[in-house]
């Protein structure tokens, strides 16, 4: 989780362009969509790993500015509690 994080900061700062920026973005909405889909691991970042409103920070900002054009994303994922 903490590499997909990293990608999501380095993609969401603009870092990267062209090829590697759409190479990222799909990577991200690849991986991300799996590990959604599957309930077991989804429901386990949830309750494990999701600590506080800063917990995964740069993954939560990537669902935010591109939810619609991933699957269904936890509400937990998407906007955390406080």
């Amino acid at each position: 989780m903490n590499l997909l994080e990293i990608a999501c900061a380095v993609y969401l700062e603009g870092s990267l362009s062209g090829n590697a920026r759409k190479l990222i973005f799909s990577y991200l909405k690849n991986i991300l969509s799996e590990l959604i889909e599957h309930k077991e691991i989804s429901d386990d970042i949830e309750q494990k790993l999701l600590q506080d409103k800063e917990t995964f920070s740069f993954i939560r900002k990537f669902f935010r500015k591109n939810g619609a054009k991933l699957k269904m994303i936890p509400l937990a994922w998407y906007e955390p509690s406080e």
